[in-house]
């Protein structure tokens, strides 16, 4: 015979050991579910417009995933080739060719991408954004504080106030990409900061603070965005409490601020303008040796330079998109007078005679070739800048012989081997500086200003390679440079 009570026991038992079950149950699908990736972030952002071509796409993850799965269940559309990296919880795709201008790129990743403990993605995600046109980052105004602005080069396009400072924005720099701004703005108390302004997420951080009596200057990225290279200028009180510089030398800095700043060189050289090589060389001049320095960072960690291209002007020069040469202008002065220059009306008995042309350096072996176009000797050039894909040199002339000699200085293209030259601009009485490519190679953005009235504002104008039409973007801002 069964016993009521102990049956009634058992009743209870067997609900509270299903309770139980059901519990344990849950508190495994609960670990499971908390436990699973998820993505946290994702640039650029969704719905974002006026993307950069040349954006990478980053996906965060809460935990570190198996690439091959992510890979595998990672669509995007249009379907470029492309360099795909992982650091960290993070992927990101950098397409080798830029996006479409104007259309809208695609990313879904699906459920099921494995984390590396097998956890699949128990919810996928879509989101897309819109790829802008070309437009054109300057400083503006040239005779007060300036700050940052993009200007879209459509006709009705308006200008875009980018950075709001206190005391204004003493020069910046894009980096290689063109989606990121690293510029160095002026403090209250006169000491200025190198800070770092994403195109694609609005962010503006610090990355270096450089205490008043110190002026940080001439910021420059490296190609993989590792590395902030910047000049530092020692001031000293001058004449009526004017500061003035008294030293200027180059230093590198991690952008992610885990080390301290690096100085460049030995101590008592003066060496400014940094820069790098498509290829991650760090280059800057040493005015101690009259000589452009290259330094591997990337390659063999080492701060001391492997190789010095003699410059005796100083000017920044041009790489080439492969990395091998630079070409940059050096002044000569020759002995005697070029075929009948001497007596050529106009020109000053005894005067001295020089011309700058332009040259191109084998980085490596140091081979040095004189690349101006044409036979005329007594000319002008500078301020050469390859075009992106290698084809082309803009640069500025300016003729010295009497017969042809102007105020203003014109912009030519040539081939990168010096050939089928051509001037783009004709106004004898412009000065043209600070030419700019666009990334497709088919347009130049530059400043232009009067060349015997300084007191006019300069202004910002691009043209068509193609028909050389100028088409003015703002008077009175400076610096110019493309955004792809």
């Amino acid at each position: 015979m069964y016993n009521a009570d102990m049956l009634n026991k058992d009743r209870r038992r067997f609900p509270l050991l299903g309770f139980g079950v059901l519990g344990f149950v849950l508190g495994v699908v609960l670990v499971g579910v908390l436990a699973s990736p998820k993505v946290i972030a994702v640039e650029p952002g969704k719905n974002t417009t006026e993307v950069p071509s040349t954006a990478p796409i980053r996906i965060l993850f809460n935990r570190p995933m198996d690439s091959q799965s992510v890979l595998s269940h990672l669509k995007i559309q249009p379907e470029l080739l492309g360099q795909v990296i992982w650091q960290g919880n993070e992927i990101s795709f950098s397409p080798e060719e830029p996006w479409p201008s104007g259309e809208t790129v695609t990313i879904k990743l699906r459920a099921g991408a494995r984390s590396d403990r097998f956890l699949p993605l128990l919810i996928g995600a879509t989101w897309s954004f819109q790829v802008g046109e070309p437009r054109v980052v300057y400083l503006w105004p040239a005779n007060e504080q300036a700050d940052l602005y993009i200007h879209s080069i459509a006709e009705d396009g308006k200008p875009q106030h980018l950075t709001e400072t206190t005391a204004g924005v003493l020069d910046y720099n894009l980096s290689a990409n063109g989606v990121q701004i690293v510029y160095a703005a002026v403090r209250d108390d006169r000491g200025n900061d190198l800070r770092l302004y994403n195109l694609l997420s609005g962010e503006d951080r610090l990355i270096l603070g450089c205490e008043p009596g110190v002026r940080c200057k001439a910021p420059s990225l490296s190609p993989d965005g590792i590395w902030l290279a910047y000049e530092r200028e020692s001031l000293s009180t001058g004449v009526g409490g004017v500061a003035v510089t008294a030293r200027s030398r180059v230093w590198v800095v991690p952008v992610n601020g885990e080390a301290e700043p690096i100085p460049m060189g030995p101590e008592e050289h003066i060496t400014g303008n940094p820069g790098w090589s498509p290829t991650g060389w760090l280059t800057y001049y040493d005015t101690s040796l009259q000589a452009i320095a290259l330094v591997d960072l990337a390659g063999n960690q080492q701060i001391s330079p492997f190789n010095y291209l003699p410059s005796n002007l100083g000017v920044a020069g041009t790489w080439s998109p492969d990395g091998l040469y630079m070409v940059y202008p050096e002044i000569v002065f020759p002995d005697e007078a070029p075929d009948d220059f001497e007596h050529t009306d106009g020109r000053v008995e005894g005067e001295p005679l020089f011309y700058s042309h332009l040259y191109r350096v084998e980085a490596i072996l140091g081979l040095i070739e004189d690349i101006s176009p044409g036979e005329e000797l007594m000319v002008e050039d500078a301020s050469p800048v390859y075009s992106p894909d290698g084809n082309w040199i803009a640069f500025t002339r300016r003729y010295l012989d009497p017969s042809r000699w102007t105020p203003g200085r014109q912009i030519w293209l040539m081939c990168a081997d010096g050939s089928e030259a051509r001037p783009l601009t004709d106004d004898t009485t412009k000065l043209h500086t600070s030419l700019a490519w666009s990334l497709d190679s088919k347009r130049l953005v530059f400043m232009r200003r009067s060349a015997s009235d300084f007191s006019q504002p300069a202004e910002i104008v691009w043209l068509d390679i193609s028909e050389p039409q100028l088409r003015p973007i703002v008077e009175g801002g400076f610096l110019p440079r493309w955004i792809p």
